[in-house]
């Protein structure tokens, strides 16, 4: 008894499922139509039949080899379901093992999940062959993927066109504009070009400007980092907060590093935060610190080096794991933000353990260190602790002499 068929398409998906479970594939071949221009016949052959012109260029691997596998369906008129009129099983090549029929590009598909997973790790800044590997990591193994490396690149490459419709510069204005509209204190500011291309951006959410008041005594504006696909100089303006962490303020792309440039960003930053850095410092360690830098006998590019580097190559370490080379204008800013939320996390776990934990007492003055242990936070608790340390050995010192 014949398997009726409701369609056409219903034929086809049951010789595709057939085929896969073989290890070949299929395409669509002839077709006949009714006067009224509907399909009444279909013939599905397997995608290795016919032969391969001489005079077409091709791929470098022979993909036809006159196999006459087929099937042919027609539509009965009487009934109106589709039947099977020809069948022709026998190949003339040999067929894939079940295990590698996954690897055949025809079957290569992504799941609604595998698609939304692979998505959403590139947008955190997840390199493409990380997420193929994490992938094949939940399923087992590379073996039980149902996509291959080429599929995994092309579904991340239509992903980032996607996003960037109407242009890199224009997406990344738009994202910034939703965030204004949005967020609350979040700020954003560019400059146009006279043929209205994109110069200069700064921008810069609420939590900075917090950051910002709280933090900015000590302000480092560094643009060393040059990690975008347009070159543009990134400015980065950090500083720390009362755990000794970085703190991100604001970031900043510019066109060029002329002096220009140099002004629009600072006077965006400073403006957008209303106030500018403090002047007085109280940490005596760092104006110690400064006044060595300030009075040392150094070159201009040793002293740039010698200010910047402590605090800005775990910035700049940050970013090589997240930002990529040849990210767009707006994943590169998505991965900013990535960067920026790794920092606060930080403050927040050290923020819990000095609020919910206690450090040991180890010194000889138990009451002045509880007393500092409850005043500062953890990180600066153990600064302070070195100089009760050393008052500790000074009045060991003195005993030892009196006696």
């Amino acid at each position: 008894m014949q398997l009726p068929f409701t369609d056409e398409e219903a034929v086809y998906r049951f010789y595709k499922t057939y085929a896969m479970m073989h290890g070949f594939a299929v395409r669509l071949d002839e077709v006949r139509r009714d006067s009224d221009g509907s399909v009444i016949m279909r013939q599905i052959v397997c995608n290795r039949a016919g032969f391969r012109k001489e005079e077409v260029e091709g791929p470098p691997t022979l993909t036809r080899s006159c196999c006459r596998v087929r099937i042919r369906a027609r539509l009965d008129t009487k009934i109106q379901k589709w039947k099977v009129v020809s069948f022709y099983e026998e190949h003339s090549h040999e067929l894939v093992a079940p295990l590698d029929v996954s690897m055949m590009p025809e079957y290569c598909t992504f799941s609604v999940s595998d698609k939304a997973q692979a998505k959403n790790l590139h947008d955190i800044g997840i390199r493409t062959c990380h997420i193929l590997g994490y992938l094949a990591a939940q399923k087992g193994g590379y073996v039980d993927l149902s996509f291959n490396q080429k599929d995994m690149y092309n579904l991340i490459t239509q992903h980032r066109n996607e996003k960037v419709k109407g242009g890199d510069a224009n997406a990344a204005i738009s994202y910034l504009r939703g965030k204004v509209g949005n967020e609350s204190y979040f700020f954003g500011k560019f400059t146009l070009s006279n043929e209205n291309r994109l110069e200069n951006l700064f921008w810069a959410d609420g939590t900075s400007h917090i950051d910002y008041e709280c933090f900015g005594d000590v302000l480092t504006f560094d643009s060393t980092y040059n990690r975008n696909v347009y070159n543009k100089p990134l400015v980065i303006f950090s500083g720390s907060n009362h755990h000794g962490q970085t703190v991100i303020f604001g970031c900043g792309l510019l066109v060029n590093e002329d002096i220009g440039s140099y002004k629009w960003l600072l006077e965006t930053f400073f403006g957008s935060n209303g106030e500018n850095a403090c002047e007085k410092v109280k940490n005596s360690g760092f104006l110690n610190d400064f006044k060595k830098l300030i009075y040392a006998n150094v070159s201009v590019e040793e002293f740039q080096v010698m200010w910047t580097t402590s605090h800005c190559e775990g910035i700049n370490s940050l970013i090589k794991a997240y930002v990529r080379k040849k990210d767009t204008l707006l994943e590169f800013i998505n991965n900013m933000e990535t960067v920026v939320s790794h920092y606060r996390n930080n403050e927040r776990v050290a923020e819990f353990n000095s609020k919910y934990t206690d450090p040991v007492l180890v010194t000889s003055l138990p009451t002045l260190e509880d007393f500092a242990a409850k005043t500062f936070t953890h990180n600066m608790f153990r600064e302070v602790r070195k100089e009760i340390e050393g008052a500790c050995a000074m009045t060991s010192s003195v005993t030892v002499l009196e006696c």
